[in-house]
């Protein structure tokens, strides 16, 4: 059953592969480093496929036995598995350091993968304006201290995200960026920060979203209604707030007050959101596009901010002017003018627009500078920056309206995508009525191999009987096919 399960699945991946995303050959059996439309990864056509996640230029595959399998730019181990003389970073291989988990993401250069019962594994690094900080990571390292189950995992540029089960939100990585919603309150801050540490939430988070440097969580307010919270960059408008003011702390989005909102994903400047009845908005950055909200769009944006502009200097002339003339102030110093809350600028907008004249849509993808839908007819779109060709339009164009590019899979049903910084990875199923597996549950119950029993005064005979015991449990703890059922096994 299972492998007439897994025999119908495919994975793909297109864009640029000139970083060692992938690797990708063409019918002489050349390397090729921009790939127009989706070309097949057959090292990974034996698998059942869970999930897929990109990062920044690296991949992770999850599949139903809650193995991980990376490939790409292995960049201070990033792919989370040693360097072995002669082995392709850009092939899929297994991580052999992990136990069966059901969650994984990527950011732009690190990785996290958990088990749904409490484990969570980070490797890979995170970086600032100066560079890397703290120590990269090259195989899965169990971060300590979580023992509450988890409901869902996320990763940002250089942050990362863990939803508990008790509604609690855990954060870490890069705070310069404020996208860990916390302050920093001693002079060890960037080794706190690169800790797991809850965020102040007066009500439950009932799920959370993010961007690359911006972050999101639906909490339940008052009388059963949900709310959107927002913080982190702000600089383009893409917490939605009304203004280009960035958020160390989460504030309220006011204009989703009355809207359910679903899903929320963000790039490096720019957010979209579906709501419960497949409408999209969007806001912050349009330089490319990204908005979907058509061509035009830029044009009118630049008038308003040249207004804008007159207006504040207007302002501040009538200020310096004032300031010239005033006896009280002796010492005749200049004060900034402070500037308006922007509701709208020069290619970029800080309030939700809905995007028109587009089908209802199930499901939203956002990248660096790019998007991808799809539609509850399951017809797929993307807009945005085109580059390397990771719209699947076999050309560079932006795409400044959503645009359909379902052909690209020809008669095959897109299961999911994932969107790295220049490259795209893709699941398909040639069986329109399949649908993605779960990770087995019981391998999930599989304890961690590197926990410790609680130290205490035993006798010596107790002692002993520990150590058999403790002996038993790591002949069993190898994380390999021996623990599965002779009639599941299967090659992985």
């Amino acid at each position: 059953m299972q492998s007439e399960q897994f025999s119908v699945q495919k994975l793909y991946a297109w864009g640029s592969s000139e970083c060692d995303q992938f690797l990708a050959k063409d019918e002489d059996d050349d390397e090729i480093y921009e790939i127009k439309r989706p070309y097949l990864i057959k090292e990974l056509s034996g698998l059942s496929v869970v999930q897929i996640a990109c990062g920044g230029m690296h991949a992770l595959i999850l599949t139903q036995q809650g193995k991980v399998y990376s490939f790409g730019c292995d960049d201070k181990g990033v792919l989370g598995r040693p360097e072995i003389e002669g082995q392709d970073s850009r092939l899929p291989e297994l991580i052999t350091d992990l136990p069966p988990v059901n969650m994984i993401a990527c950011g732009s250069s690190h990785s996290i993968a958990a088990n749904s019962n409490g484990l969570v594994y980070f490797w890979g690094f995170y970086a600032n304006t100066h560079g890397p900080i703290g120590e990269a990571v090259s195989k899965p390292k169990k971060l300590n201290d979580i023992t509450n189950g988890i409901k869902k995992i996320l990763c940002g540029q250089n942050h990362s995200m863990v939803l508990l089960d008790n509604f609690k939100l855990l954060t870490w990585g890069d705070a310069e960026t404020l996208v860990i919603g916390r302050k920093s309150e001693t002079r060890r801050s960037i080794k706190q920060n690169l800790n797991p540490q809850p965020i102040k939430m007066k009500r439950p988070i009932l799920d959370i979203f993010t961007g690359a440097s911006h972050a999101f969580v639906k909490v339940l307010l008052k009388d059963n209604k949900q709310g959107i919270y927002a913080w982190g960059l702000n600089n383009y408008g893409q917490l939605g707030i009304g203004n280009q003011e960035n958020q160390q702390l989460p504030i309220q989005v006011e204009f989703f007050e009355n809207i359910d909102i679903i899903d929320m994903v963000g790039g490096e400047h720019h957010t979209i959101a579906l709501d419960i009845e497949g409408n999209v908005y969007c806001f912050g950055r349009n330089d490319d596009g990204q908005l979907g909200l058509g061509e035009e769009l830029n044009e009118k944006l630049r008038i308003e901010a040249e207004k804008q502009r007159i207006l504040e200097e207007e302002l501040y002339q009538q200020q310096l002017n004032k300031k010239k003339t005033s006896k009280k102030n002796k010492q005749g110093d200049l004060f900034e003018v402070q500037k308006s809350q922007k509701a709208i600028g020069y290619e970029f907008i800080t309030t939700p627009q809905i995007i028109n004249n587009i089908p209802k849509m199930q499901s939203i993808y956002a990248s660096m500078h790019f998007n991808f839908a799809i539609s509850e007819k399951k017809q797929i779109f993307s807009w945005g920056n085109g580059q390397s060709y990771v719209l699947g339009t076999k050309n560079e164009n932006s795409q400044f309206q959503p645009k359909e590019v379902t052909q690209i899979f020809k008669n095959e049903k897109l299961l999911q995508i994932s969107l790295g910084a220049s490259h795209v990875i893709a699941l398909t199923s040639s069986d329109h009525s399949f649908q993605l597996p779960q990770v087995d549950e019981w391998l999930l119950k599989i304890s961690d191999p590197k926990s410790k029993l609680k130290k205490g005064r035993k006798s010596n005979s107790r002692e002993m009987s520990k150590e058999k015991s403790l002996s038993m449990k790591r002949s069993v703890q190898k994380f390999d096919d021996s623990l599965i059922p002779v009639k599941d096994l299967r090659i992985d």
